[in-house]
């Protein structure tokens, strides 16, 4: 009985979360055409002066980014700013389903290879690295911080098994319009620790 309470349960949370994916989407996209061209600019300026010289990284630290698709904030130019002043950034594999997120050195204007999900990663061989900040990519956010991503779990995952190693600061990155009151989540979803759009920025 209780087995059959719990699938029905996760029916329910994926139906839910299936349902808000598509309205986030078609507000992130209007957000995107929307957007004034420097907003990718004044977030950047943000994570870098409010967020990370406020943390007690190393002069190298790592930050693991990611490639943007459809309408997703832009990191890279970001990440192109963090290299430059000597800090090592790099991308995500996907190595398999269900299992976390593997990080390869890679900065803006090496080369890259293709990726699952329309995306580009870091080429066979780049040096993997533990991330010390993790920009996340996302589709809604709440105010506690939960996220939600296209449901394959991938950063959850990753978040979880950073967070059981030691320290980890993961910033999402997006437009106002996909901060929400509450996303339906799971026991295992992982909350952010800053959220930053064109609007400003939230420490949860």
């Amino acid at each position: 009985m209780s087995s059959a309470l719990n699938a029905g349960d996760n029916e329910e949370l994926t139906a839910r979360k299936s349902a808000l994916r598509a309205d986030l989407r078609a507000r992130r996209d209007l957000a995107q055409a929307q957007a004034d061209e420097d907003v990718v600019s004044r977030v950047s300026d943000v994570i870098l002066f409010e967020i990370l010289a406020d943390l007690p990284l190393a002069q190298k630290a790592t930050i693991g980014g990611y490639f943007p698709i459809h309408s997703e904030m832009s990191p890279l130019p970001l990440l192109e700013r963090l290299h430059g002043i000597g800090h090592q950034t790099g991308l995500p594999w996907v190595i398999d389903v269900d299992v976390p997120l593997v990080f390869g050195a890679w900065a803006p204007g090496e080369a890259s290879a293709a990726g699952p999900f329309g995306t580009r990663v870091p080429k066979a061989g780049a040096a993997q690295f533990i991330p010390d900040v993790v920009l996340v990519p996302l589709l809604g956010v709440d105010t506690e911080g939960y996220r939600l991503g296209y449901g394959g779990g991938f950063y959850d995952r990753t978040l979880e098994k950073l967070r059981q190693a030691g320290d980890v600061v993961a910033i999402g990155l997006g437009y106002e319009c996909q901060l929400l009151e509450e996303v339906p989540r799971g026991a295992h979803d992982q909350q952010l620790d800053w959220m930053v759009t064109e609007q400003g920025v939230t420490c949860f």
